[in-house]
């Protein structure tokens, strides 16, 4: 989380939104997210939601471009390079 932080920072005024989604239903996520030090929207979902995409472990990361199309999607830890690169693809 803190790479995707780190990327909210820096894209977010370039037009990039970011949205954290948890797994874990009840609670309160607002909470957590700050203690974690996240400040972007967070959400709750059912697991089968990433299903159709191959999302097989979390963390997942999901790339939307501006027309609502998934144009990237992938299982487990992503580094900040690799992040980053995706991002700036958006933006092009």
């Amino acid at each position: 989380m803190p790479e995707l932080e780190t990327l909210r920072q820096e894209f977010e005024p370039q037009g990039i939104s970011f949205l954290a989604l948890s797994m874990a239903h009840g609670g309160d996520l607002g909470y957590w997210a700050e203690k974690m030090g996240i400040r972007m929207r967070v959400g709750s979902y059912p697991g089968e939601v990433l299903t159709p995409l191959s999302i097989t472990q979390v963390p997942a990361t999901v790339f939307v471009d501006r027309n609502g199309v998934i144009v990237a999607a992938g299982s487990g830890p992503k580094s900040l390079g690799s992040l980053r690169r995706q991002a700036r693809a958006l933006l092009q």
